[in-house]
């Protein structure tokens, strides 16, 4: 009986409750206010697509949105406001100076728009246009374009992985700055790109397969190539501000090997094990083998002294990525407490037309830490600042610098004697790797070894 009357109290209380909650919204029906539209929000972003362009950083009132280098998305400038607005696009130069690259862009903004500002061409005679999209949307939305400049049209084809292409129906044909209206595709990740020249279907590049989102927008962007094999361009997929490589892609992954084992005449370099013949026998002192291009995924390297196919000095497990070239350094004499150290580092081969790359290795045991410093004519150590502070042994870092002349030195970490150099290097348009070395048999003298890059 006591629950069958506090349920009809509650019961009571409820009711009460409810009128007066009725009685409060009738009486405020004639004062209501309606709530404030909400702006539709814009975003607007660069894409770099300037094979020789370094890191472009978007500005809008001075202000920095975000930068992007070759092949990737900037961050974006967003806005409520309807309209256009006026920005600009930046870079930075060697000696950190800001200067103006292109600059009152008008662009639309508001209502609910993702907007890429898509910049092709060359650094010296850019171009930009605009690829504008609504931002909120449930559906996919598909796009195809080319920044490629090699006077190649071609046809695109986006398919169920295993369909023939004999049967199969372009998605897109691009020349170079095209691109096609947006298409509606069902998400998926069964899906593959395949490009050939207009009208065959002889293909020149291939995705693999591939995923496509569940909405929004999608953009696959043909891009200038610069790595291993014999591709005019990669494909790249932007989405939501963010621009990847397409995992399953069909190019080969490449290694070669630089060999500065001190006191022992020569090595031989194997993948897996040493039963084969080895991918390069008898690397001598201060050599660098050619690229071996290959298969991306998993390897086991191993290195003997040349002959000796059980006596391992090196071993390593790597990833090769495809699409990239990597060099293997290795250093150190067999003999010692540390024995062969070894570093796999990856290979830029993309000029760019504001600056020269100097990559610095070292590979030199005997040397310990040092400062590495990359002097114009007439300056000394006493007076700079090192480029490098404290290398040791297989530091790899990039230097960029400006087109001239420069003294490469190195100096006990700390200190102003000269360990090795002065080497006088003159820089043009290119990539220089520049490795601290010892002598065959271990310790001084102390030297540069140079190597000017073949962009090929």
């Amino acid at each position: 009986m006591k629950t069958i009357k506090l349920t009809l109290l509650w019961r009571a209380v409820f009711s009460a409750l409810l009128l007066t909650l009725i009685a409060a919204c009738d009486s405020d029906d004639d004062d209501a206010v309606d709530p404030e539209p909400v702006a539709a929000t814009s975003i607007v972003r660069i894409i770099n697509a300037i094979p020789d362009a370094p890191s472009l950083t978007l500005t809008v009132n001075d202000e920095n949105f975000g930068s992007a280098a070759f092949g990737q998305v900037s961050g974006g400038f967003t806005s409520a406001t309807g309209g256009t607005e006026t920005m600009s696009i930046v870079y930075q130069s060697t000696d950190g100076e800001t200067i103006n690259f292109l600059e009152n862009l008008t662009v639309p903004t508001g209502e609910g728009r993702e907007v890429y500002i898509l910049l092709t061409g060359t650094f010296a005679t850019p171009i930009s246009s605009l690829i504008d999209n609504p931002l909120a949307t449930t559906a996919l939305g598909v796009q195809f374009g080319s920044s490629v400049n090699n006077g190649q049209a071609v046809d695109v084809y986006l398919t169920n992985a295993d369909t023939s292409l004999e049967t199969a129906v372009p998605a897109a044909t691009l020349n170079f700055d095209g691109l096609s209206s947006q298409a509606e595709f069902a998400s998926g990740t069964d899906y593959r790109i395949r490009i050939t020249t207009v009208g065959s279907t002889d293909v020149l590049y291939d995705s693999g397969t591939i995923s496509l989102q569940s909405s929004g927008n999608q953009i696959f962007l043909l891009v200038d190539y610069f790595g291993p094999g014999d591709s005019p361009f990669r494909v790249v997929s932007i989405a939501s501000g963010v621009a990847s490589s397409l995992q399953g892609e069909a190019l080969p992954a490449a290694i070669r090997v630089a060999n500065f084992v001190t006191n022992t005449p020569s090595v031989d370099f194997y993948f897996n094990d040493t039963n084969d013949l080895p991918e390069f026998p008898g690397i001598t002192f201060g050599e660098y083998t050619d690229y071996l291009n290959l298969d991306a995924g998993a390897r086991s390297i191993n290195v003997t002294p040349n002959g000796e196919k059980t006596n391992f000095i090196f071993e390593q497990n790597v990833t090769l990525v495809a699409g990239e070239s990597r060099t293997l350094l290795l250093a150190g004499d067999p003999a010692s407490e540390d024995g062969v150290l070894g570093i796999v580092v990856p290979d830029n081969d993309r000029p760019i037309s504001t600056e020269l790359l100097l990559r610095f290795l070292h590979g030199s045991a005997e040397s310990g830490a040092i400062d590495f410093y990359v002097l114009e004519t007439g300056e000394t150590v006493d007076d700079e600042t090192p480029d490098i502070e404290g290398a040791t042994l297989l530091t790899n870092i990039n230097v960029p610098v400006a087109i001239g002349t420069y003294d490469l030195i190195a100096t006990p970490t700390g200190e102003t004697t000269v360990l090795a150099g002065p080497t006088r290097l003159s820089v043009d348009v290119g990539i220089y790797t520049i490795i601290l070395t010892e002598s065959e048999n271990g310790g001084a003298p102390f030297t540069f070894a140079v190597r000017e890059e073949s962009l090929d």
